[in-house]
């Protein structure tokens, strides 16, 4: 992100928007270093369009700066989420920043904010089943699509899902599942393309993960399975992670 937070807080309305909340919670550094560069996120979003399919180091960078500022984001949701006036005040400002944004077409800040919130969900499944995650950094995510690690052996990618879908977890083996269980499961070819993608990343020659019998799920969360405030999940999710990684009650 820029280094020059006042050019990167936007319009002076914005500039306004982002001092209410700093007036409020001034002790919250996280969260106003977010919403400061919340607009320099969004034009560098906009730029890397012009780089699609390009592999150069420039290229490389800008999505390396996105990457690292959805995780600034991820992480001051995920150590806030006891504080929900908080954190619904910075929902509040950040869509009011990005709707001041001449570029806004109504739906740049519901695909940000799902794509914050699916990380901070499955980041506290695997927490709350006792497991010990962490982001992952940048260049892996980058790399090798590694959005998670549920510990320091397991490799995560996620998959947001529509309202109504199925949450489901997936591991790297389940690539070759039968047309039987696929109906059964009610797993469709684009979530097994996806795992099939991720499968190949993961296990790349020159992988640090390890060779084709390496580790690794892929998770897809639907975006009602999940508190669109704190990203906490729902019981429901719970059950059903702790069903597939045999987790004992």
């Amino acid at each position: 992100m820029s280094e020059q937070p006042n050019e990167s807080m936007g319009r002076p309305e914005s500039q306004n928007l982002i001092r209410s909340f700093k007036d409020k919670y001034p002790e919250n550094l996280e969260g106003i270093t977010a919403l400061e560069q919340l607009t320099a996120f969004f034009e560098e979003e906009k730029e890397q369009l012009k780089y699609r399919g390009d592999q150069s180091p420039e290229a490389l960078k800008l999505r390396e700066s996105l990457i690292q500022y959805q995780m600034l984001v991820a992480h001051f949701i995920i150590a806030n989420g006891h504080d929900r006036e908080l954190l619904e005040d910075f929902w509040k400002v950040s869509e009011d920043v990005v709707n001041q944004l001449e570029y806004n077409d109504g739906i740049n800040f519901k695909v940000f904010r799902f794509g914050i919130l699916t990380q901070v969900a499955v980041y506290k499944i695997f927490e709350k089943i006792k497991k010990d995650p962490r982001t992952p950094h940048p260049r892996e995510d980058l790399t090798y699509k590694i959005d998670l690690w549920a510990d320091e052996n397991t490799p995560i990618q996620i998959k947001g899902r529509t309202v109504g879908s199925k949450f489901k977890i997936l591991n790297l083996d389940d690539t070759g599942m039968d047309a039987q269980r696929k109906r059964n499961e009610g797993i469709s070819e684009l979530l097994l393309r996806h795992l099939k993608r991720f499968k190949k990343n993961v296990t790349r020659p020159g992988s640090p993960f390890g060779d084709e019998n390496a580790k690794g799920l892929l998770v897809a969360i639907p975006h009602d399975t999940f508190d669109l405030v704190t990203g906490e999940p729902s019981e429901e999710v719970m059950r059903v992670a702790k069903e597939y990684l045999g987790i004992q009650e």
